[in-house]
């Protein structure tokens, strides 16, 4: 979340001294809004006995970086309106067409983070309740994936819709054939490369809406070609490339280090879900590391102290 918020900090700073001052305070205006919106539902729906020190230390720091988004947002539309300071007013085509196509991109990408900090990672993680490998399958988890999927598939697309979009821009402005066939090929290109990095955008859109396997689900994979029987995995996270697992059972000790191994939507089409008698964590306070996500992991949300086991330290 620093990393996004020093990313949006940095596009509002360029689009007002671009000199469009009321397009920088709304904004931010409209992140700390939605943002804002999020939190207070997610303290209205947590539950205390389920927080860790960690999340509840995080959060503080979300919130902070919510604020800062705010008011640098209006400082900077207030102070730069008045004084009429806008340096990269008369700036080339190219860096007006970058400034606001890396505003809508960054503010995207950091309203998603904020639907997977507020809403999508409490309840995996079994802060508003059990999590999904406390409580798996039987259809609870598919509202979960798909917004998961979705959310991430709007930020992916309006990246990509930026990427190929400035240059797209830039040959249909430019006086030049040459230079408007060169545009238009960076541009085709840049679409083709990026829906290929990410196994297709459309297909993450598609699962978005029916998807065929959920988290929290037990699917049977064969991890190896050469594996001459297929293996039993927890579907632990979604992203845009595909899902992450991890193999049943889980390891003796817990073990942090690994979010889980990818299959690609292209693969993930074919696995088979297990119908799973018993969940992978009998509850709360005895998650075995099987779901990355789990509140009883300090690493999961993000630092860890030394002094912090693997066990659970309720905030009351």
């Amino acid at each position: 979340m620093t990393a996004y918020t020093v990313a949006i900090l940095v596009a509002l700073a360029l689009l007002a001294l671009r000199g469009i001052t009321t397009a920088t305070g709304t904004v931010a205006g409209a992140i700390v809004i939605f943002g804002a919106s999020l939190d207070v539902a997610y303290v209205r729906a947590r539950k205390p006995e389920r927080l860790r020190a960690h999340r509840v230390e995080l959060d503080r720091i979300v919130r902070w970086q919510l604020l800062a988004i705010g008011l640098a947002g209006v400082a900077l539309a207030v102070v730069l309106s008045a004084t009429g300071y806008a340096p990269l007013e008369h700036v080339g085509r190219l860096i007006k067409a970058l400034i606001i196509g890396l505003t809508a991109a960054i503010g995207t990408i950091y309203a998603s983070a904020l639907v997977d900090w507020y809403w999508i990672l409490p309840k995996v993680s079994g802060v508003l309740g059990p999590a999904p490998c406390e409580a798996p399958g039987q259809e609870r988890w598919a509202g979960v994936t798909n917004i998961w999927l979705f959310h991430r598939a709007v930020a992916t697309f309006t990246t990509m819709g930026v990427l190929a979009g400035v240059p797209a821009f830039m040959a249909g402005t430019s006086h030049s054939g040459s230079l408007t066939v060169v545009w238009a090929f960076v541009s085709l290109t840049l679409t083709i490369a990026y829906n290929r990095l990410y196994d297709g955008v459309l297909t993450s859109f598609s699962h978005a809406l029916n998807a065929a396997v959920e988290v929290g689900d037990t699917v049977r994979i064969r991890e190896d070609l050469e594996d001459a029987e297929l293996t039993d995995a927890y579907v632990v996270d979604m992203s845009v490339q595909g899902l992450k697992y991890v193999p049943l059972p889980p390891p003796p000790e817990p073990r942090f280090a690994l979010k889980g191994q990818l299959l690609r939507w292209s693969a993930a089409d074919k696995v088979r879900r297990v119908p799973s008698e018993h969940p992978p964590c009998s509850d709360p306070d005895h998650c075995q590391a099987v779901n990355w996500y789990c509140h009883c992991n300090p690493r999961a949300h993000g630092r860890i102290k030394e002094d912090e086991g693997t066990g659970p330290a309720p905030i009351h």
